[in-house]
């Protein structure tokens, strides 16, 4: 298994199956995709296992009680069969040739994980244009230093854990997610 996709869920009915799909439609086809429901009270349940049911690539692990997001994330990473391991907000969307560039560069390159930029949609798919969102000017394509590409990652939450791809191999140094 080259990549596993880990979807940590919890009441996300609406948006769920647009993540999955967008997983599953993308150009590696080498994938696992592991959803983790946190206990999900609403619709998601049933639509997870719709996809489990026609794609197995899918797998499907519920939690009994909520554990929250970061636990079943981590569950989830557990659970991973992939050599790399990349992450998948359930209101999140994979641009189709997102999994297939990462893994080529880990492949390529001797590094411990790769970060993709993203871009901000609204919620029919479109590009994201209100540059008043605080969100915006994190995504904007800039040139910076040493520094400030430090201080962007190391200063919190100025990423989306949707573009870190990282080799499972690094846990044991690394650590989970905290």
């Amino acid at each position: 298994m080259k990549v596993s996709v880990v979807v940590p869920v919890y009441n996300m009915e609406e948006t769920v199956g647009l993540a999955i799909a967008s997983a599953l439609d993308s150009s590696l086809r080498d994938l696992e995709v592991i959803i983790v429901n946190d206990a999900s009270t609403d619709r998601t349940g049933e639509i997870i296992k719709a996809h489990a049911q026609t794609d197995p690539r899918v797998r499907i692990h519920t939690f009994n009680s909520n554990m929250g997001h970061v636990v079943a994330m981590n569950w989830g990473i557990h659970l991973a069969k992939g050599q790399y391991v990349t992450m998948l907000d359930a209101d999140d969307r994979i641009d189709a040739e997102k999994l297939q560039l990462q893994a080529d560069y880990l492949d390529a390159n001797d590094v411990g994980a790769c970060v993709t930029r993203a871009r901000l949609i609204d919620d029919s798919g479109a590009p994201f244009t209100d540059e008043k969102h605080p969100r915006a000017k994190l995504l904007k394509p800039e040139n910076r230093t040493e520094e400030q590409w430090h201080a962007f990652f190391t200063g919190g939450g100025n990423f989306v854990f949707g573009g870190i791809m990282f080799r499972k191999e690094i846990l044991p140094t690394v650590g989970p997610y905290d």
